[in-house]
């Protein structure tokens, strides 16, 4: 940063009171009074020195870290998605070359089981080419060191590329990571709730009137009419900009969303008009996102209908909808049915643990939801994971869109 901070600091101060203090400093700088609250995650999520993701800072995993994910449970759950993509590939015939996209990969950990998984299947190794999007240096150099024993298969880029001809596009938990705005409703109408900046660095809540772009967006996202007074709301309407940014990436495909979220009535429903912000450090959860800045996560559910609706608008064909329950168990039905009457031991016995919690409903079985978009998929096949939930019918009716 140029020049004396505007935020000082004490000689004593640890690294996270620093980390803290330097995205008060960048707040101070901007020289704005009150900005929305998507424009505030944006800076202490993904500032590239001291935002929480961008700089390496976020931590995912048990011990030390700030909360735990899918790939944390082990490599069962990247066995499991590399299922997904082998069927994928042989729903298309199995093409020589095929492509697989991950966004969001992180610290690499799923991407090494996964490619693990892989190498063991010849053919489709022999075929596979990987793309990693990844626009922060500090995440590149990590997932390169991670993969170091895939480096002549792995591609790093810093954002999506041209169109390939076909493949797989996978994302788990990147939705959630994207900034959103915060919308209340009062005397009939929305205010966006935002971030007020005061010049000693210190934060707090203010609202101002929506402008036309937000209320236009939230007419078609969700009626008024049935929310109360009071009510608060998490949108995204950067949503709409990931699904264009992916319009063009395949001419035969699948995307894959994975995260953790509800279709749209839930999403709005009646008893979800508090708590929607949730902060994540060290395994604990609370509301406080001017708390402990660029050291913990934070976070809101995603609206799974709005997602279907911007991928069938940039083009995309909406494949299969369900939670992680129903997914993983339709996906790793013939490993499932092969331990069948077997009592687990060892490695395999770890498997199975970890594939409990995965589908436990009390646990991610139920939170978790995946949703497939497809382009040019071969008629008369279901989509790996989903089988008789990929009926167009039934996955239009479960994401509330237009037949």
């Amino acid at each position: 940063m140029e020049g004396d901070a505007v935020v000082t600091r004490g000689e004593d101060t640890t690294w996270e009171e620093k980390r803290d203090l330097a995205l008060r400093d960048l707040l101070v700088r901007r020289g704005e009074r009150v900005i929305g609250f998507d424009e505030y995650l944006d800076i202490v999520l993904y500032n590239p020195e001291w935002g929480y993701y961008a700089s390496g800072n976020a931590k995912i995993g048990w011990e030390g870290a700030d909360f735990f994910t899918n790939c944390s449970l082990g490599p069962i759950f990247a066995e499991a998605i590399g299922r997904f993509v082998i069927g994928v590939w042989e729903a298309f015939g199995r093409p020589r070359e095929f492509y697989f996209c991950e966004e969001g990969a992180h610290d690499g950990f799923f991407l090494r089981d996964l490619l693990s998984f892989f190498r063991r299947e010849v053919e489709f190794w022999d075929a596979l080419r990987v793309i990693v999007f990844e626009p922060w240096e500090r995440l590149r150099r990590r997932q390169m060191e991670r993969l170091v024993d895939f480096a002549g298969k792995v591609e790093w880029l810093g954002g999506v590329g041209e169109k390939v001809d076909v493949g797989v596009y996978f994302c788990n938990e990147l939705l959630d990571a994207l900034p959103f705005k915060l919308v209340e409703l009062r005397d009939g109408g929305w205010f966006e709730r935002c971030v007020e900046v005061f010049e000693d660095g210190g934060l707090g809540w203010c609202s101002r009137p929506i402008g036309e772009g937000l209320a236009e967006f939230l007419a078609s996202y969700c009626g008024v009419e049935r929310l109360g007074e009071g009510y608060l709301a998490a949108v995204r309407p950067s949503v709409r900009e990931w699904a264009r940014g992916r319009s063009g990436l395949f001419e035969r495909g699948v995307i894959l969303v994975c995260d953790y979220g509800y279709t749209r009535s839930s999403y709005y429903g009646a008893g979800r008009g508090k708590g929607l912000v949730r902060c994540y450090s060290r395994h604990r959860c609370d509301e406080e996102p001017f708390e402990k800045l660029g050291s913990k996560d934070i976070t809101a559910h995603v609206d799974f209908t709005q997602v279907a609706e911007e991928l069938e608008a940039a083009g995309w064909k909406i494949g299969g909808f369900a939670d992680q329950y129903h997914f993983l168990v339709e996906v790793l039905r013939g490993w499932l049915l092969e331990k069948d009457g077997r009592v687990p031991v060892g490695e395999e016995a770890k498997r199975m643990r970890s594939l409990r919690m995965l589908v436990h409903p009390e646990i991610m079985g139920r939170s978790f939801c995946y949703l497939a978009a497809i382009r040019n998929w071969p008629r008369g096949r279901a989509v790996p994971g989903f089988g008789v939930d990929a009926e167009e019918e039934k996955v239009r009716n479960k994401l509330e869109l237009c037949i």
